[in-house]
């Protein structure tokens, strides 16, 4: 089965003017694609989070992944940069876990965030 979040998470534990931080924290290793794109914009698939793409096929403002790890106690942060100060975002996110073939195992919906950039003003 795909993995779960725990707690809070997905998670903003950040912001600067110009970037978030984002945190997850799944009950398995595995690892979380996540994609910025304009606030309202239309919600890109699993497949093209997974990707880095918006629902176009084009980059997302910013995209990454990250390994949550047992050794990480199934917590993982990363910085996604390329923001506009003081602007409204939607971060979406999708996590598979780390189980061999046929594996592995993608969540079948992104989760959706609503975030803001900081003032660097």
């Amino acid at each position: 089965t795909p993995p779960a979040h725990a707690g809070a998470s997905p998670e903003v534990v950040g912001t600067g003017g110009d970037s978030i931080t984002m945190q997850f924290t799944l009950n398995e290793a595995g690892k979380c694609y996540a994609v910025i794109v304009a606030d309202g914009d239309t919600a890109p698939s699993v497949a093209q989070v997974m990707a880095g793409d918006d629902a176009n096929d084009a980059a997302a403002i910013s995209a990454t992944d990250v390994a949550v790890t047992d050794a990480g106690g199934l917590v993982a942060q990363v910085d996604m940069d390329g923001l506009a100060s003081e602007t409204q975002y939607d971060v979406h996110i999708v996590c598979e876990d780390d189980a061999p073939s046929p594996g592995p195992n993608v969540q079948a919906a992104a989760v959706v965030l609503d975030v803001a950039s900081s003032d660097v003003t």
